[in-house]
């Protein structure tokens, strides 16, 4: 039953309310990357039947993008989802890739993942790579003649899916408890780093460091290894720029499913995590700074918090998003159609509403 349903919603069309803020791009948006280093050079035609088997198990994995009045929806590709011989990536969404947006390379030891921020986030496409690395070594490590009966065995798999795992976290109704929204110690803007003023100029710094050494220093202070990051990179930032006179924000993605109840979506649920660098931090010790953080994370991780931020964020996809709310006056649910009503009317709902539906 579970899956003639995914079956059905696949074949209709599903239509991409979380993915909306990385579709409507007028330069699109780099694709995301996996890159995993095997021990041995990848066997390009066992790649292809294990890509093959986690399609069948995944299946909204293996979806192309259909734009109706403005709006995207996921709909079964039928072409196949190749491998890649290539020392690189293979543009995602275009005839290349056969308009799959997920992409397979490989050469030689390295294969790379790379898939549309718009179809899924970083933990969705994990579980696509985590499966078809497990399916790749099935094949890897067995004979020719075992081939058909692995392949039967990975197609079994299919009945574990659920309806579930295609949940839209800008569709849930989210009963608020009630909880302040307003967290003191939060910056909005903060100092921009000259080379990242240009959103379209995208760069990659790699670092290498003893990890036991880091991670002896975190257990020290009581800091995550992100928290701690996040304090040497914004003292480096206050350092190294002369002209830094405004709090240094950093900024990070997190997992958002478990808070939001939505556990097995392979759809984008991540929220942005802030942390600031003024002159407070400037003035506290690294254990002090780390304990601030985590007070200002455990806040941004709040079951309510989240849940208005993914309402707001909602606000800001489509004009077509419509935010429905409980009316306690009233005893009903309403409507707020960000057509007719103002940016302020959101605002005020936002902050006030005890439940919210976003559709």
């Amino acid at each position: 039953m579970e899956n003639k349903n995914v079956e059905t919603i696949l074949k209709n069309g599903d239509k991409a309310l979380s993915g909306m803020p990385y579709l409507y791009r007028s330069k699109g948006l780099p694709s995301e990357v996996y890159d995993v280093r095997m021990r041995e050079d990848i066997n390009g035609e066992l790649l292809e039947l294990a890509i093959a088997d986690t399609v069948i198990r995944y299946p909204y994995f293996g979806v192309k993008f259909i734009e109706k009045d403005g709006d995207f929806y996921a709909v079964r590709n039928e072409m196949k989802l190749e491998a890649h011989h290539k020392d690189g990536f293979i543009p995602l969404g275009g005839h290349s890739n056969n308009y799959h947006l997920m992409g397979v390379t490989y050469w030689e030891k390295s294969l790379k993942l790379s898939f549309h921020h718009g179809l899924t986030d970083g933990r969705g496409a994990k579980t696509f790579l985590e499966t078809l690395i497990r399916f790749y070594s099935d094949y890897k490590n067995a004979d020719m003649a075992e081939y058909e009966q692995i392949r039967e065995e990975h197609h079994l798999l299919a009945s574990e899916l659920s309806v579930a795992e295609l949940i839209d976290p800008c569709e849930k109704k989210y009963e608020l408890n009630g909880k302040s929204m307003k967290i003191e110690g939060l910056s909005g803007k903060g100092y921009k780093l000259p080379e990242t003023k240009n959103k379209d100029d995208h760069r990659r710094y790699e670092i290498s460091f003893s990890q036991k050494q880091f991670m002896d220093v975190c257990k020290s202070i009581g800091a995550s290894p992100i928290t701690y990051l996040s304090i040497l990179m914004s003292r480096g930032i206050k350092e190294t720029s002369l002209d830094c006179d405004k709090t240094i924000v950093s900024n990070f993605p997190m997992d958002a499913r478990h808070i939001l109840a939505c556990d097995d979506t392979f759809k984008n649920c991540v929220k942005s995590m802030t942390l600031p660098y003024g002159r407070e931090e400037e003035n506290l010790s690294d254990s002090e700074i780390a304990a601030k953080y985590k007070r200002l994370l455990n806040a941004q991780k709040e079951h309510d918090y989240c849940a208005k931020e993914r309402a707001e964020a909602a606000r800001n996809m489509s004009s077509q998003i419509t935010a429905l709310y409980y009316d306690a006056a009233s005893g009903t649910m309403k409507s707020f159609d960000p057509t007719k009503n103002t940016k302020e009317e959101m605002q005020k709902l936002v902050e006030n509403a005890s439940s919210l539906l976003i559709s």
